[in-house]
């Protein structure tokens, strides 16, 4: 018989409030930026929320840079690349289901 072994050391303390939204910023290396078209670089923000549902399981289990899923970021360090900053409303729901997967 085996053993199962979860992990805690990854936890989340927020409240889950999906009635508001919030400005997320992301980072999105420059060389990739500039290989989107213009009709793409419109239309990511509406498509990042959709992706963030749909890799919602993969992003949850990963390594987290803080506790609070309203703040979380997955991103790593950039170091000496350059990024391009991106601004997208999301609900605080769409964040906030990481930590409950």
């Amino acid at each position: 018989m085996g053993t199962l072994w979860l992990q805690s050391d990854f936890k989340i303390s927020s409240t889950l409030r999906e009635d508001r939204s919030e400005t997320v910023t992301l980072l999105i290396p420059e060389e990739r930026w500039i290989r989107f078209s213009e009709k793409d670089v419109k239309a990511l923000p509406r498509k990042i929320p959709e992706l963030l549902r749909t890799y919602g399981k993969y992003l949850s289990a990963t390594r987290r840079l803080g506790k609070k899923a309203g703040r979380t970021l997955y991103q790593p360090s950039p170091g000496k690349r350059k990024m391009k900053r991106v601004n997208i409303r999301l609900s605080t729901g769409t964040w906030t289901l990481f930590g409950a997967l």
